[in-house]
């Protein structure tokens, strides 16, 4: 189970939305939840990269920062074509909404004058066997940035200024 998100759970909640199909909808948000269920690493905010449910156990445990900005990135579409398609989902995309903050929160808090405020690689240094492979990532920072700056356009009472501050950083 690697992290999720991506096309199939935004592509199934846009169907959902076209079709008026609240089921549809309601899995979309499911399979975000079952995977935050799986990959979320409580005390640090955020998720791992690849979790076998088969074996109940990591793959990879590291915090990929690339991951988690998909991730948050989803989870955001999710809840815009599911608050903008229902009344009556209200409390799934307040968790949507709760759980792109978590992702947000939990990369933010790892920026470093060490990696010219870019986001770390692996957030926990565990890229590799000697961890020596954490980098600034452009890639995910920009798109974390992106994702901040689309959540406080879209819902400003719950995203204040704090994600568009880091943003910029």
């Amino acid at each position: 189970m690697k992290h999720p998100t991506g096309p199939m759970e935004y592509t199934l909640a846009a169907y959902g939305a076209v079709t008026k199909n609240q089921t549809l909808l309601q899995i979309a948000y499911d399979q975000c939840r079952l995977y935050r269920d799986a990959l979320r690493i409580p005390e640090a905010g955020i998720w791992a990269h690849i979790y076998n449910d088969d074996r109940q156990s990591f793959g990879d445990k590291g915090l990929w920062a690339t991951g988690n900005a998909w991730a948050a990135k989803g989870m955001l579409n999710v809840a815009t074509i599911i608050e903008k398609s229902t009344d009556h989902m209200g409390d799934q995309v307040s968790d949507l909404k709760g759980w792109v903050k978590e992702i947000l929160n939990g990369t933010f808090a790892r920026l470093t004058q060490d990696s010219d405020n870019l986001v770390p690689n692996y957030m926990d240094n565990s890229g590799n066997a000697n961890g020596n492979d954490t980098f600034g990532d452009a890639a995910a920072s920009a798109l974390l940035a992106a994702t901040a700056y689309r959540a406080v356009t879209i819902w400003p009472e719950d995203f204040d200024s704090y994600y568009t501050d880091k943003a910029r950083e």
